[in-house]
């Protein structure tokens, strides 16, 4: 029936043998990317496994033969499989061929298309914990910013900080990145109703970062992770080390007087504007009203 259709089509990828690829044959390992399956050969048979039920695949070289192997995901030996007591869990596959660079290259196809559906996880699970949120009505108006500041967490992969903008809109924040990461990521929004706790972290002798905090309420999208906490902060270089390359110098050279001058004058200016952003916002904010604790 339909049902047991769908229950199949979710470990299968597929309905029916009558959805396989048309190249795939019964004598070699096919991966269909678009089903997210893998097709292998037993006993001359493609038997189908969607990628969800693949725990891992490994691959090594023995003499002149390259050996696959396919473990599967099993369930815990506590598990109850029901009344029925014919069914059989596969736990791995091994599949040998003199040909290792089209072994590998199936090792490499199997290898990637679980690390997107990994990801495709991953998303789908913090995307179950979001909270629909009202659309950020913007200040038609220039209201207080942020210039210049990075965001936390990060937007970007490979260690590459997220610059932009942190603005202060009719009913929340937007920040508006300077360099979108993607065409679908351009800016970050948050609502005042949403923000649980916030402080403003200036500069202090225990860090180089000046900040301002928000706790939320709910969890928000951030990239492609969901969060209760984020930062919009700058970095500045401490007097330590800034002057790391000039200890050799005389204490009272004067270029160095000057950088120390020059340092301390713009984390002044850096906490003067973080403050003075945190004032004018809790300026526009109404008062909090017991009778309507969702509010702004």
């Amino acid at each position: 029936d339909n049902a047991q259709s769908k229950a199949e089509s979710q470990t299968t990828g597929y309905s029916s043998p009558g959805d396989f690829p048309s190249k795939a044959s019964g004598t070699a390992i096919h991966v269909d990317e678009d089903r997210q399956t893998i097709l292998v050969p037993v006993n001359g048979i493609l038997v189908p496994f969607h990628i969800s039920v693949l725990k891992n695949v490994t691959k090594q070289e023995t003499g002149n033969v390259s050996i696959l192997r396919i473990n599967f995901v099993n369930p815990s030996p506590s598990f109850s499989v029901g009344a029925d007591k014919t069914l059989m869990y596969i736990r791995e596959l091994c599949f040998r061929s003199q040909e290792s660079a089209s072994l590998g290259m199936v090792h490499r196809q199997i290898m990637e298309m679980k690390r997107h559906f990994n990801q495709n996880e991953t998303l789908l699970k913090a995307k179950a914990d979001i909270v629909p949120q009202e659309a950020l009505r913007i200040n038609p108006n220039r209201g207080p910013q942020l210039q210049n500041v990075r965001i936390y967490p990060n937007l970007q992969a490979r260690g590459k900080k997220t610059e932009g903008n942190l603005e202060a809109h009719v009913n929340g924040f937007r920040f508006a990145l300077k360099k979108a990461p993607s065409a679908d990521v351009k800016h970050v929004d948050l609502l005042y109703r949403n923000i649980k706790h916030a402080f403003f972290q200036p500069s202090n002798k225990s860090s180089t970062i000046i900040l301002v905090h928000f706790r939320l309420i709910n969890p928000i999208m951030v990239g492609k992770s969901s969060t209760k906490d984020l930062q919009f902060y700058v970095e500045y270089m401490d007097e330590g080390e800034s002057l790391m390359d000039n200890r050799k110098r005389n204490t009272w050279d004067r270029d160095e007087v000057e950088d120390e001058s020059r340092h301390k004058t713009m984390v002044s200016q850096l906490d003067a504007q973080f403050k003075k952003f945190t004032d004018k916002v809790t300026d526009l904010l109404p008062a909090a009203d017991p009778s309507e604790p969702d509010g702004d």
